[in-house]
């Protein structure tokens, strides 16, 4: 997803998203009353995004699959159980031969995509819940607000609104403790939503102090 380029380009796109800001995702996931069948993690790097959201959102009795899609896979997050029904798909997301979900079953896409793929990305995943899954399906991304901001996308943007946007302050931390240059948002699309309802903001807990005492404002 980071734009960085040169000296702190880090191999194969990898730059992991802050924990905050995936648990964050969750939270609002669980408010969203999201209850898939399958969550498919796109360009899953060490499966945070996917884990997180797979640990937060299972309800028994129905068992949920979690799907991890990268080209390469990285060494996945140790620590609590992994899932009963996990998939591991070492295959590239925008090939016909990438393996998915079977149709018409309720699908959650998540994803940090690659900076140079995410809009190809995007297209493809809001193709395939509009008319491979059930309807209830939704997919999020982490995107820069730039990505709103290309005259390209204009048309294409009020054809296909997201429903919800979640803003994410502090500006995240990529490459080396650094911050990118730009904001960044979860932005939520799922078929039948055709216009923006929602947006929020979320910030970093263990940072929230600084806002506050800046602005002077009550928790």
């Amino acid at each position: 997803m980071s734009r960085t380029t040169g000296k702190n380009k880090e191999p194969r796109d990898y730059y992991p998203t802050p924990q905050w800001a995936v648990d964050a995702l969750a939270k609002h996931l669980i408010f969203q009353h999201i209850r898939p069948q399958h969550i498919y993690d796109i360009g899953s790097g060490d499966g945070r995004i996917g884990y997180t959201v797979e640990e937060r959102l299972s309800t028994p009795p129905e068992e949920t699959h979690l799907w991890l899609n990268d080209i390469v896979m990285m060494e996945s997050l140790g620590g609590g159980p992994k899932p009963k029904k996990l998939h591991r798909i070492r295959t590239d997301f925008l090939s016909n031969r990438c393996k998915l979900p079977p149709p018409y079953s309720r699908v959650l896409f998540v994803s940090n995509p690659p900076f140079s793929l995410k809009f190809e990305i995007i297209r493809k995943t809001l193709d395939l819940i509009d008319n491979r899954y059930h309807r209830d399906s939704v997919a999020v991304f982490l995107l820069s607000f730039m990505f709103f901001g290309s005259l390209g996308r204009a048309v294409w943007l009020q054809r296909n609104q997201p429903f919800k946007i979640i803003g994410l302050a502090p500006r995240l931390s990529f490459v080396k403790g650094s911050t990118d240059a730009t904001e960044y948002a979860w932005v939520f699309w799922g078929s039948g939503h055709k216009k923006t309802e929602w947006f929020d903001m979320e910030i970093d807990p263990a940072k929230k102090h600084i806002a506050l005492e800046k602005y002077k404002e009550k928790p």
